[in-house]
């Protein structure tokens, strides 16, 4: 007897698209907007810059929709080309990096951490400027390697190191500054 397999959705929406249907075509968008926002918002300052970048990133996605191959998952396709969208944003925003040198060390209090959540933690993320955002983003989220890092934003491995160094000097202090103008808030919610 055989044994049935299901048929998996993604690739009935997938060779949908293919034949150009418009409603299958919609339908994939919905089902990977969330996935695709949530990229974008890593590599954005801001939801309307990640939803120009994630539009952009959906004309790759139909434009190559034709070369991928419904034996292999969608999901991880997908995110690889929102995220290079994101990356290549990124890179034409860089023009000259601007070091801002601090040597203070800085410290954040253990249980500021604790009264963050995801959504605050993206927020002081979205402050950063473009390519601390990006190399940040690239190595600590992403998990490239300082070396892949430099290839692909066309920098030394030394520059992205240091770039990261300073993103993180960056974000320590914008949540030490979040937690500052919030904690009266925390103490409430208590």
């Amino acid at each position: 007897m055989k044994s049935k397999i299901p048929i998996d959705e993604d690739r009935i929406l997938i060779n949908e698209v293919k034949k150009g249907a418009s409603l299958a075509q919609r339908r994939l968008y919905e089902k990977y907007y969330r996935l695709g926002m949530k990229i974008c918002l890593r590599y954005s300052s801001d939801i309307e810059s990640a939803k120009e970048v994630l539009n952009d990133g959906y004309v790759k996605v139909f434009r190559s929709i034709n070369h991928f191959d419904t034996s292999r998952k969608f999901q991880p396709w997908f995110s690889k080309i929102i995220t290079n969208t994101a990356i290549d944003c990124c890179r034409r925003k860089m023009g000259e990096i601007l070091f801002v040198e601090s040597n203070e060390p800085i410290e954040i209090e253990a249980t500021v951490i604790e009264e963050m959540n995801a959504n605050d933690l993206l927020h002081c993320i979205q402050e950063l400027s473009d390519p601390y955002r990006l190399v940040f983003n690239l190595y600590e989220i992403e998990g490239f390697n300082h070396t892949e890092i430099s290839r692909k934003l066309e920098i030394t491995p030394s520059s992205s190191r240091s770039i990261l160094s300073r993103a993180k000097k960056m974000l320590k202090q914008r949540i030490n500054v979040f937690t500052k103008e919030n904690k009266e808030h925390w103490l409430i919610a208590d």
